[in-house]
């Protein structure tokens, strides 16, 4: 384990958040740590109560995708959902693929691709604009 992960570690257990989720971040890719997405999720978790969301975002793609715990698309959306509001575009772009892909509901991906738009998001520009031309 790096001693940068290591640190994290040592954050974490005391409390500090997003050293949570920077450890979960750790084990999810195996940089500095050994490759472990059960591990990540766990992490990824306990920061995400305490609001912090670098823990929120990533486990809201593991509940979109059901890797590592099974699909749950509200989960997902309610996890996702508070970054895009506060401007995170390529969240937003998440949220539009999973209204248009796994919920079937052009309407509402129409108005997340928007968002990623409006905050600079070229690609959710062009997604937008396909499914307007629908």
């Amino acid at each position: 384990m790096s001693p940068e992960v290591r640190r994290h570690r040592e954050l974490c257990d005391d409390g500090t958040y997003e050293s949570c989720a920077s450890l979960g971040w750790a084990y999810y890719t195996g940089e500095g740590a050994p490759l472990d997405h059960p591990r990540a999720h766990e992490l990824f978790d306990r920061a995400c109560s305490h609001h912090v969301e670098r823990g929120c975002v990533p486990l809201g793609y593991m509940y979109q995708t059901g890797d590592v715990v099974p699909k749950d698309l509200e989960r997902a959306v309610s996890l996702l959902t508070p970054a895009c509001q506060r401007g995170k575009a390529q969240v937003c772009i998440g949220l539009g693929e999973l209204y248009e892909k796994e919920r079937g509901d052009p309407r509402t991906a129409i108005q997340w691709f928007h968002k990623a738009c409006a905050g600079g998001a070229s690609a959710g520009c062009a997604a937008e604009q396909r499914l307007r031309a629908k």
